[in-house]
């Protein structure tokens, strides 16, 4: 009878168990991203490691693919090439030639200008000047048929009337409408009504303006405010005031009027003077209303502003906000950003949502729709917000929006509204501007 050797026989027993070991682990430690049927990616544990600091990046080149993101980042640079050649009003608006139908990326990250009048003249005047960064094959040349300023002029019409009727209760085109938006694909102002019937389209036409670049969308229900999360009977008062990092950074938890009150995330760093402080979401918030960073006062409310649904948290002393977010890449000021394009790739970050729904993604990634847009609800009017196809949630109200520009993120603005299937984000440089601050 042959012998049992012992001693190998307990070295590969030992071997299997640091293997299992190692392995359970690593996917407690390290969480595989996986993909619902929309391409939404989710993440259920985002720690603080340096195999995660560029955790972002490779989300995006999983669901992108690198060669959309090496176009997207050429595009970026082509089109702010382009924007530098426009004149700036007194005002600080861009005057748009006659010739520019406007801009934006195609499915595969390049650029595509649309142009009005001599299309051969301005296709060679684009590939001209793009000469010096890409080849023409990174640029598409399109013909349409209005021109940006144009759309502007229709799209300022709308929005001026929906100014000053929004409070009107009796206004029928208020209590019908939902949104307008330059459709820059299109080369249309899209306006959304919750009635498209024959006689509301004629109203509309003859009260406020008749343009054969205006298209109608029905739609079923407004946008509305990603609110802030109560607690649920799943959660424990423990578990609601962990964050999920234990610095506040761009995308953490915080709570309205105590420990336990209502959640919504931090969105990004900023400064009033020389005052320390960051951006969140205004709406369901009061002037020198508290809030709360896990167990401590973080700060309270300074500055608001509705329009722009932005409000200034004045830090409290001894706490801080980082600008970046451990789990993902840089985040740093929005250098190229003043002029969002249409095909963008955006990130909303913000880890309220879970309060509500435990599997919701902490990070989700989208392409902007449109980005020039006023959407009305709750009886006010918010205008050039932007709307992308990334997915919010109750509790993602002020969450930071971020655009990859040359392997960094850089800061878009902050997530405000949604409907069933689109997003909405305030962005950065006119919140900036409302708030009176500034990033460094």
């Amino acid at each position: 009878m042959q012998r049992i050797n012992f001693r190998r026989l307990f070295a590969v027993v030992l071997a299997m168990v640091m293997l299992f070991t190692i392995t359970v682990f690593s996917l407690d430690r390290y969480e595989v991203a996986h993909y619902d049927d929309i391409g939404i990616v989710f993440v259920e544990d985002l720690l603080d490691d340096p195999v995660f600091s560029d955790y972002l990046m490779c989300q995006l080149h999983a669901q992108f693919g690198e060669q959309f993101l090496i176009n997207h980042d050429i595009a970026n640079e082509v089109a702010d090439r382009i924007y530098d050649t426009f004149p700036v009003s007194r005002s600080g608006e861009i005057i748009y030639p006659n010739s520019f139908g406007g801009l934006y990326f195609d499915s595969d990250g390049n650029l595509v200008l649309l142009t009005v009048g001599d299309y051969q003249f301005d296709r060679s005047q684009a590939y001209g000047l793009c000469a010096e960064i890409t080849n023409t094959d990174n640029v598409r040349v399109r013909a349409v048929e209005f021109s940006y300023s144009e759309l502007l002029h229709v799209f300022h019409a709308i929005t001026a009337f929906a100014e000053e009727n929004w409070a009107d209760e009796s206004c029928v085109i208020m209590y019908n409408f939902a949104s307008v938006g330059i459709d820059t694909i299109g080369n249309r102002v899209d306006v959304a009504l919750l009635d498209t019937s024959l006689p509301q389209l004629d109203l509309f036409r003859a009260e406020i303006v008749d343009h054969p670049a205006l298209t109608f969308t029905h739609v079923k229900e407004r946008a509305s405010f990603d609110n802030e999360c109560v607690q649920d009977s799943y959660r424990t008062s423990e578990e609601l005031i962990q964050p999920f990092s234990t610095a506040a950074n761009p995308g953490s938890t915080i709570r309205r009027g105590s420990t336990t009150g209502p959640g919504r995330s931090i969105g990004y760093r900023a400064w009033l003077g020389s005052t320390a402080g960051f951006v969140t979401a205004a709406h369901a918030t009061s002037f020198n209303e508290p809030f709360f960073f896990g167990s401590r006062k973080i700060g309270y409310v300074s500055v608001r502003h509705n329009a722009t649904d932005s409000a200034f948290v004045r830090l409290e002393p001894g706490m801080s906000v980082s600008d970046r977010n451990p789990s993902f890449s840089h985040i740093v000021s929005p250098v190229a950003q003043t002029n969002p394009r249409v095909g963008h790739v955006v990130t909303r970050i913000s880890n309220g949502g879970r309060d509500s729904n435990p599997n919701h993604p902490i990070v989700s990634t989208g392409i902007i729709l449109r980005a020039e847009q006023f959407i009305y609800l709750r009886g006010h009017g918010y205008a050039h917000v932007l709307q992308a196809d990334y997915v919010s949630i109750s509790g993602d109200s002020g969450g930071v929006v971020v655009t990859p520009a040359s392997g960094i993120q850089i800061i878009a603005g902050i997530q405000s509204a949604s409907t069933s299937n689109t997003s909405y984000f305030s962005h950065v440089s006119r919140i900036n501007t409302a708030l009176g601050v500034s990033l460094h």
